[in-house]
């Protein structure tokens, strides 16, 4: 029967024979009597061969193929080597991506029961929102009206970015040190289910104005600047001029909404919350009840919205609602970017597997007659595929061992070179969970790259011994080669990848960012409410702090900005303008400026004049717009002169027009890439903030100016420290960091895929080479020449990096639009990046063939024909 005969396969050679006598009799007798096998004979005649089986699978039969696994790689360190170097890469670089991955996307966030945790937004079609920030008195009702949330906590932010205060604390000797907080809900903590490992969280009475005010501090502040102080409940800190009782310490490791905030505060609550429609500036954070979904959270909160739209029809015209998973929210955008880096090092992995099964097939050739040895002696195929999928498992285990080393450097090499803002970057390390990954990448990567070598090496006939004849295993030749062609297809889709973002960062690279960066520091400074709590003060300080900074050596310009250049939006509102039909939905960014912004930052005026010295709080109020404004408002119309307001006058009547005096060129906002949105600058004369970010522009090395600077503020307030000191060509760089960061780890897997798989065509035309030795030496001896012998050998490479490169293209294609939402003004299928990519891998194919080439041109054929 051919059942009986499939079956007999796993049966000892030894015994087999016996085996299929005797079943295949038992088979003949029931046929006699008219019957069949039956499923459960078949089964018993399966479990039978399993049982004949065993002693080849026993521990003493397994402890010996390792200790022969481990002469035989003994005798062949250098293979040894070379083989579990190439699997050490592949695997420790799997490792540290994935523990990247890992600890930003698969691991739960450290909250109590973390799967009911929602984060709520606000949407409106009319002004292009899909996921804002809800205003105070829509929250309120959210609370007060939903049916599917335990409770509501909420923190200020600006769109997914929370609202941190850059403070001064008092060191010990009185020097102000820079700290950042936030201040969030009372209920913040216990909505996320985490407790302080010290003191409590904050009470709801803490919100109310005029109460003392608490902190709650870091565990990284407690430990550094507290040095963790176990008494430090009840005492105070004083911030930015006021006392601050600490009330708690959070564990270690707890970091929300953002890892670099070092202390929280209750959010007050002033008497006009629960009022308030706009602005729109709070992040909620809900957790469901038991046993609600998602999806049922989502219908109640837009029943509640449709009921707030028909209540409120001046400010929740449209305004609709969404909810999703706060893991989604902390994550942000990074989810692509990683999901590819996890598919580039998996192809890096797959490429060295092939390589190294390469280099197990040509060592094979080499044991031929081991092989045809033990087969004459009786071993089975299977017993001689267990023995060289043994050896396979002990180089991964070698490629692994080693590979925990490349991980653990690999890791920390990405977390220090990875953006800042990259989401739970805090949290990656090399925890069970990688371990349990990394073994099993080990074991995986032991059979992919094993099994196919082992097969055909086990095809090997007992004939192969006689007359000392050298053979390989059949199809062996034909299987490195696909296995080469899949290496230079895989590193061609990868290279292409790579190529499609390099191209696409230097485009974006390329983008003007609407400012001259060169020679230009820049630095925040945010004032003490308590000393300076007027209009008048604000203003006074930074006109003053202006003065003292233009008066510096070398320096040209200086101003002040409530938001540098790209980054991000500052704060938003409507847009009315005189003699224009009322039109809710014109949205608007909006800067407060000191006089001499523009010329520090190197923005140039268009159109019309500066904001003046004589635009006071007195004077009429005047703005400057950017082009995009003036384009898309005013469409051909001369601006100047006209007037615009953020609230509607008719209905504010308090609330007075603005004249527009000029019209500056744009600057980048959100990214270079992104497009421009409408933007009015104030003048801080006219709409005073307590902190600004200065720009100082100078015709010397802006770094050199950073003392100076540092004097000129103490001079002015010993009490405030500087925040984010930095030139303005970091801030246009940092605006790029994400790019900057996969553009260079996808380009350095390629690099990595493309030298492993010409290290593959190497291999194989140097193995093709070595074996046509005496082939060349006969057709040198009959008048070869020299051009004809690079043709044969180069041929060889050519022609499988040419297949390997048409096979490519179309993973290439997939790739491209794989990684479309991360290319900026490059098509994934850029004609000038497949040609760089095909040029490349035709000169890793000539690389690569140099070598067997001078060997081929070194035959003598006197030897060769001699050894024939």
């Amino acid at each position: 029967m051919p059942l009986l005969r499939r079956i007999a396969l796993i049966v000892p050679l030894s015994h087999r024979a016996d085996w299929l006598r005797e079943w295949e009799a038992e088979a003949a007798s029931l046929a006699r009597s008219g019957r069949r096998l039956t499923a459960g004979r078949v089964c018993g005649a399966a479990i039978h061969a399993l049982w004949l089986r065993k002693e080849e699978w026993s521990l003493d039969m397994l402890l010996q193929d390792l200790r022969y696994a481990f002469r035989v790689l003994a005798g062949r360190p250098s293979f040894a080597l070379v083989a579990a170097l190439t699997l050490a890469l592949g695997i420790g670089a799997n490792t540290a991506i994935f523990s990247i991955v890992y600890g930003v996307l698969l691991k739960p966030l450290p909250f109590r029961e973390p799967d009911g945790l929602v984060q709520l937004w606000e949407t409106n079609p009319l002004r292009n929102w899909t996921h804002a920030t809800a205003s105070p008195a829509n929250l309120l009702d959210w609370k007060r009206r939903n049916r599917v949330f335990e409770d509501i906590a909420y923190f200020p932010a600006n769109e997914k970015l929370p609202m941190q205060s850059d403070l001064s604390m008092m060191s010990p000797s009185g020097e102000p040190e820079p700290t950042t907080a936030l201040s969030v809900s009372a209920n913040l903590f216990s909505v996320l289910g985490v407790n302080p490992v010290l003191g409590r969280t904050f009470r709801p009475d803490e919100q109310i104005p005029e109460r003392q005010r608490v902190a709650i501090l870091s565990h990284d502040l407690w430990r550094t600047r507290f040095e963790s102080d176990r008494s430090i409940l009840g005492q105070t800190v004083r911030i930015n001029m006021r006392d601050y009782e600490i009330v708690g310490v959070m564990p270690p490791g707890f970091a929300f909404p953002a890892r670099d905030i070092q202390f929280w505060t209750p959010f007050i609550e002033m008497e006009s919350f629960p009022k308030q429609r706009r602005p729109h500036y709070l992040s909620p954070i809900a957790r469901l009840k038991a046993g609600v979904t998602v999806e049922q959270a989502r219908a109640d909160l837009a029943g509640i919205a449709a009921q707030l739209e028909k209540e409120y029809p001046d400010t929740n015209t449209q305004m609709g609602t969404g909810l999703g998973p706060l893991h989604d929210w902390v994550v942000m955008d990074v989810r692509s970017a990683l999901v590819i880096f996890i598919a580039a090092v998996g192809v890096v992995l797959l490429i060295a597997c092939a390589n190294v099964a390469n280099l197990l097939l040509a060592r094979a050739a080499g044991r031929s007659r081991e092989f045809a040895v033990r087969t004459a002696l009786g071993a089975g195929r299977l017993r001689l595929v267990r023995q060289l999928l043994t050896e396979s498992f002990l180089l991964a285990l070698l490629g692994g061992i080693i590979g925990v080393g490349v991980a653990e450097w690999s890791l920390s090499a990405l977390v220090q070179l990875s953006p800042q803002d990259l989401p739970r970057l805090h949290e990656v390390v090399i925890d069970r969970w990688v371990l349990a990954f990394m073994a099993l990448v080990t074991g995986a990567t032991a059979f992919v790259f094993g099994l196919v070598p082992a097969w055909q090496s086990s095809r090997i006939d007992a004939a192969s011994f006689k007359d000392g004849a050298r053979s390989i295993a059949p199809g062996s030749r034909v299987t490195r080669r696909v296995l080469v062609v899949a290496q230079v297809g895989a590193s061609v889709a990868l290279v292409a990848c790579a190529g499609l973002l390099v191209r696409s960062f230097d485009r974006l690279q390329r983008v003007p960012p609407g400012v001259d960066p060169e020679n230009v520091i820049t630095f925040r400074v945010d004032l003490p409410g308590l000393k300076y709590d007027t209009d008048e003060k604000c203003i006074d300080f930074f006109e003053r702090l202006s003065e003292r900074l233009r008066a510096l050596p070398g320096v040209t310009a200086a101003g002040g900005t409530s938001v540098l250049p790209l980054e991000g939006p500052g704060w938003t509102g409507d847009l009315f303008i005189e003699g224009r039909p009322e039109v809710w939905g014109r949205d608007l960014r909006h800067k407060t400026i000191v006089p001499g912004y523009f010329a520090a930052i190197g923005l140039p005026l268009v159109r019309g004049r500066d904001l003046a010295a004589s635009d006071t709080a007195s004077a009429p109020a005047v703005v400057v717009v950017n082009e995009t404004l003036a384009r898309m408002y005013f469409e051909n119309a001369d601006p100047i002169g006209r007037r615009i307001a953020f609230v509607n006058p008719q209905r504010n009547p308090d609330v007075g027009w603005r004249t527009i005096v000029g019209v500056v060129r744009d600057e980048k906002q959100d990214g270079l890439g992104i497009p421009v949105a409408p933007e009015v600058y104030d003048s801080h004369r006219q709409s005073s903030e307590s902190g600004l970010a200065m720009a100082v522009r100078a015709t010397v090395p802006p770094e050199t100016l950073v003392a100076s600077v540092r004097e000129q503020v103490r001079a002015l307030e010993h009490t405030v420290a500087l925040y984010d000191v930095r030139t303005l060509e970091e801030v246009v760089a940092k605006s790029m960091a994400r790019e900057r960061f996969t553009t260079w780890l996808v380009t350095v897997f390629a690099a990595l895929a493309l030298a492993i798989a010409a290290v593959g065509v190497y291999g194989v035309v140097a193995f093709s080479v070595s074996r046509r030795t005496q082939e060349i030496g006969v057709r040198v001896a009959l008048g070869a020449t020299r051009g004809s012998v690079v043709r044969l050998v180069m041929s060889e490479a050519l022609g499988l990096v040419g297949i390997g490169v048409v096979v490519g293209l179309a993973g290439a294609v997939a790739g491209g639009r794989a990684i479309s939402t991360l290319l900026y003004d490059t098509a994934p299928t850029d004609p000038v990046t497949y040609l760089v990519v095909v040029g490349l891998l035709g000169l890793t194919a000539i690389v690569a063939g140099l070598a067997p080439t001078r060997r081929a041109l070194s035959v003598d054929p006197i030897e060769a024909l001699r050894y024939e």
